[in-house]
């Protein structure tokens, strides 16, 4: 339970560059005319209710993800092993991207029915996400810095594996199983 947990939190932090952009798209129009400012906190509030939903998602999701990293980052590596090749595979992002975030991005929400469209395919989307290896494609992993390769390891296994800066082969890493195809890997050291 607690895999498919962090499986669905990282699927929304993979949203996060969506759910800003629906804020900004969804905001209630008269937000930069004068006098809107001068408008009782609730009102603003309720002419913005889905703006202020999406960016509280977003900032949640962000939340989680400096838990994670932070928690993922310390304990749990294992002895380094021997990175014999490397294939930069960060295309992954784009394609991801390209797939499960930009269609997204024209969406209306005007109407309950769409919503539940919506909030139905984002689920269907989410359901898949965490059955399938797609962690690793996760966009915004990427804008946090972390890098996406193909590796053979010494003893011949090839992994996905997610690190913080570049991989270089003949080097060795520490490793941190997050399923049997995937690996975070870092230099070893403290």
């Amino acid at each position: 339970m607690p895999r498919r947990i962090t499986l669905f939190f990282l699927f929304l932090v993979s949203y996060v560059p969506l759910f800003v952009i629906l804020a900004i798209q969804l905001l209630d129009p008269q937000v930069t005319s004068p006098g809107y400012g001068r408008l009782p906190p609730g009102t603003i509030l309720r002419n913005n209710r889905v703006s202020v939903f999406f960016l509280a998602l977003a900032a949640a999701s962000l939340a989680y993800y400096l838990v994670f990293a932070a928690v993922n980052n310390r304990s749990g590596f294992r002895n380094p092993v021997r990175v014999r090749k490397v294939e930069n595979t960060g295309a992954e992002y784009l394609s991801y991207l390209a797939t499960y975030v930009v269609p997204f991005a024209g969406l209306k929400l005007g109407t309950w029915n769409e919503m539940v469209a919506t909030a139905l395919l984002f689920s269907l989307i989410g359901f898949i996400y965490t059955r399938t290896n797609l962690i690793y494609a996760n966009p915004t992993l990427a804008l946090f810095g972390y890098y996406l390769y193909k590796v053979t390891l010494e003893n011949g296994d090839q992994k996905t594996v997610i690190a913080r800066g570049k991989v270089k082969e003949n080097e060795f890493y520490a490793y941190k199983e997050f399923n049997e195809e995937i690996y975070f890997i870092k230099p070893p050291g403290p």
